[in-house]
Order: structure tokens, then sequence, then C-alpha cells
């Protein structure tokens, strides 16, 4: 079988590659942020949705946002930072990655 013909193969390296390059192109401005990862550890509360986002090193970033993020799915998330730096107040979420079944 031919790695380059595996499905699965090829949806990781897509998948790799849109993390990564979006790394590249980020533009974040003094008190916004941005980052890009997977969807993980979703819980709900009164005004909306706290999640982290993996990114391809491994480091997460806590977020707020109004609408449910799927678990497992890659977003690229824009928005501005708490005063302490330790939660994304997202304003974008921008799918780029469904979760796998």
């Amino acid at each position: 079988m031919n790695i380059l013909r595996d499905r699965y193969f090829l949806i990781c390296v897509a998948a790799a590659f849109i993390l990564i390059a979006s790394s590249f192109f980020w533009d974040s401005g003094e008190g916004e942020g941005g980052v890009a990862g997977i969807a993980r550890d979703v819980k709900e509360t009164e005004n909306g949705f706290v999640f982290s986002l993996e990114d391809a090193s491994g480091e997460e970033t806590r977020c707020f946002f109004k609408d449910r993020p799927e678990p497992g799915a890659a977003y690229r998330a824009e928005g501005s930072l708490s005063d302490d730096g330790t939660m994304l107040f997202v304003s974008s979420l921008e799918l780029l990655l469904p979760a796998r079944e």
C-alpha cells in the first residue's frame, strides 16, 4: 500500500500544513492575539463556552467564545487577551478542519 494514497495520512498532513502555515501569517496588535489549534476541554458557562486550543507545539491557550466549538476540530481564533494574559476572549473562530469521527 502506498502511504501517499492513504486518506488518513493525507488528512494529517493537510491539518499540520494548515496549522503551521497559519502561524507564519499571524498578525496581532497590542492587547490582541490569535491562535490556531485543536479544541479541547470544552465547558459551558452562563455566557458561553470556555475551552483550550492546543497548538502544534503542544502549548494550550484558554479561550472564551459565545458559541460551542466542536471538540477535536482545528480552529483559528482571534480576539483580545485578558488583563493578566491567561484567557483569550475570542471575537472570531474559524473552523480549519472538522473533528475526525
